[in-house]
């Protein structure tokens, strides 16, 4: 049977390489996902899918519905629980919130927004080390692969018919923090347009209810 360790967050343990894992993974980037789709995913075979799944049930980390989709036989879909959602939150911890509380009661709102931008540069400094890519698209791609690294879940997707390149987050790494104050959701838009050196968009936010954050660039041909 496959068990999930409490608070698991990131792509980094040793649980993700297993089928079980990747389905969650695989519903949490898509939103919901059928049978057929989960096997072409996972090159797995019906039966084989169909035991993860029913493991998946049984523990509460995933769900589905029954879909009737025109005239032709009603489908599932399967999405993830509230139970499977939480493992993808990144917990800063109870210090950093309370951190964040206190500067909030004696600081001046303005000073602690320009003490956010300053953390936002050096997080951006941080990453852009790391990078070579000169053009926006690869450095969005580079960032997203570091971001991975450090156990944040995010692809990035091209729109062609509108020149945007999407980096999305599916797990929020200062979800605690924002829930307190939502500039943080500005300080991370900052960090990410500053570590790619370009304009960026905060096009949806988990915060809002969105299943990612996604941030929106321009880029060229």
């Amino acid at each position: 049977a496959w068990s999930v360790p409490p608070r698991m967050a990131t792509t980094q343990n040793r649980s993700v390489q297993s089928s079980a894992w990747r389905i969650v993974e695989y519903l949490q980037k898509e939103g919901a996902g059928t049978h057929k789709e989960l096997q072409a995913y996972l090159g797995l075979t019906r039966t084989a899918v169909q035991e993860h799944l029913a493991t998946l049930e049984a523990g509460g980390y995933v769900e589905r519905r029954r879909v009737q989709a025109g005239r032709g036989r009603p489908h599932y879909e399967y999405f993830n629980a509230d139970k499977a959602r939480d493992l993808f939150a990144c917990h800063c911890g109870d210090l950093a919130v309370h951190m964040l509380g206190e500067m909030q009661r004696v600081m001046d709102p303005d000073a602690l927004g320009q003490l956010m931008q300053r953390l936002a540069r050096r997080v951006a400094r941080e990453y852009a080390a790391e990078m070579t890519a000169e053009q926006t698209r690869g450095r969005v791609k580079e960032l997203a692969a570091r971001m991975a690294q450090r156990g944040i879940l995010c692809q990035v997707k091209e729109n062609a018919a509108d020149a945007t390149l999407y980096l999305e987050l599916f797990n929020c790494p200062y979800h605690e923090l924002a829930l307190e104050d939502r500039r943080i959701c500005d300080m991370d838009r900052d960090m990410i347009g500053q570590a790619v050196q370009a304009p960026v968009e905060l096009v949806d936010c988990i915060m809002d209810e969105a299943g990612s954050c996604k941030f929106g660039f321009k880029v060229e041909g």
